[in-house]
């Protein structure tokens, strides 16, 4: 027989059963709430289904621990992948901050540079185009800063001219060139003959031959590239000398010695070498005398001398003069002809000196004055072997011819010309027979 209770002992949460409402319970242990069966006071035979009760709970309990367990991993383990995921977040937004940050750099030094920009401009020239003598050119060399920030640093460099002095234009702070700001420079350059002579030098002030005083200026700041500026002078070269000579005689009239003087003078710019003088007529020629600066070179300006002789004989007297080559051409003068030239000059220059003779008289009875009308009258002996043959008279015989004249000149000359010969035979000459 069965004893059954009034009321069934039912386990409350188990199998999913709801707890009954207003029920109070315990909690134990295990997590796992112990509800008191009912009618456990009044009924002595509920002590099974108590047991029953207890029995059960730690299953329920088991499972229920089991699956807080698993959630409490699953939770721990997303805790983990959080904390994984935090402590990893730094380092990346470490990376991500630093390249923000050279972006950042690079953004501001390239928004720096389009803000900064320096440069400068410069003008250079000279106060004369061309040069033919020992001078002093001026140089100006005008630098401005056409950036937008201020220069300092500034470094020049040249060797034409030798330098550069202050610039003017150089406003407070000095030696900065502040934007806008134009800083003037003049210098100086001394050209010497041996630059002239030597037709020019280069920016390093070395004789070239090029034709041009050339300088080159070179400008750099500490915020700048370097730039030059370049300019020139023409070299203008003339080379010329004049020749002069001249006798110690007026006139020959009796055998002498001429000494003949040659003066040769550097009229040009440059200095002449190589001299090549000749002189047909002219023995012993000495010189130069007036050589001083630079021996064997004629400076400018400087003067040579250098003299010859001549010896004229009653033959050069008798014949009427020589040319310059000494030969007797009845000219009436004893001449001489210079020629000189230089290995800077194309062409050789002449000299001509004359000496006039004084004419010997042969027959004639003449005036030795510069007139237009000579009056003369000559007188001649001459063997004839029949000037007047007639049938009468075949025999030879001595003439002597009177002749008076007048001779006609334009202009006016003292020499008598070689054509008109005085004494003659001719009509209106007078023939004396012994």
């Amino acid at each position: 027989m069965t004893h059954e209770t009034g009321t069934t002992g039912a386990i409350p949460g188990a199998s999913g059963v709801a707890d009954t409402p207003g029920t109070p319970g315990t909690e134990t242990a295990a997590g796992v709430e112990s509800l008191p069966v009912a009618g456990e006071s009044s009924r002595p035979g509920s002590a099974a289904a108590g047991v029953t009760a207890v029995i059960a709970a730690p299953v329920v309990a088991e499972k229920i621990s089991e699956d807080r367990q698993k959630t409490t991993e699953a939770e721990d383990a997303g805790d983990t992948e959080k904390d994984t995921e935090t402590e990893t977040e730094p380092e990346e937004d470490r990376e991500t901050e630093e390249s923000d940050e050279e972006t950042d750099e690079e953004t501001d030094q390239k928004d720096l540079a389009e803000a900064t920009a320096p440069g400068f401009a410069m003008t250079y020239g000279a106060n004369m185009e061309q040069v033919d003598t020992p001078s002093t050119i001026g140089w100006t060399l005008q630098i401005e800063n056409t950036g937008n920030t201020p220069l300092t640093g500034m470094n020049i460099n040249n060797r034409v001219p030798e330098s550069f002095p202050d610039p003017e234009g150089d406003a407070d702070p000095a030696g900065v060139l502040d934007v806008g700001e134009t800083w003037t420079f003049t210098g100086e350059f001394s050209v010497t003959q041996e630059m002239i002579d030597g037709n020019g030098v280069d920016a390093d002030n070395r004789i070239d031959g090029n034709g041009y005083i050339d300088s080159a200026v070179t400008v750099a700041f500490a915020e700048t590239d370097p730039q030059t500026a370049k300019a020139s002078v023409q070299v203008i070269q003339n080379p010329d000398f004049t020749v002069t000579q001249i006798a110690d005689s007026a006139v020959v009239d009796a055998p002498k010695t001429i000494i003949y003087t040659i003066a040769i003078e550097n009229t040009g710019n440059l200095s002449l070498n190589d001299v090549q003088i000749t002189a047909p007529l002219l023995e012993d020629l000495d010189g130069p005398e007036g050589d001083m600066k630079n021996p064997g070179i004629l400076d400018v300006g400087e003067i040579w001398m250098y003299t010859g002789t001549y010896a004229a004989t009653q033959e050069v007297i008798d014949g009427a003069g020589v040319n310059t080559y000494n030969i007797i051409n009845n000219s009436g003068s004893i001449d001489s002809t210079v020629l000189v030239g230089f290995a800077e000059t194309d062409v050789p220059q002449t000299a001509f000196a004359a000496v006039p003779t004084k004419l010997s008289i042969t027959g004639d009875i003449f005036e030795k004055k510069y007139r237009h009308l000579h009056a003369f009258v000559s007188a001649k002996r001459s063997y004839t072997t029949n000037l007047y043959r007639t049938d009468n008279n075949t025999e030879s015989c001595w003439a002597t011819f009177i002749t008076p004249g007048v001779w006609a000149t334009y202009p006016s000359e003292m020499k008598r010309s070689a054509e008109i010969v005085t004494a003659n035979a001719s009509p209106g000459g007078l023939a004396i027979e012994p």
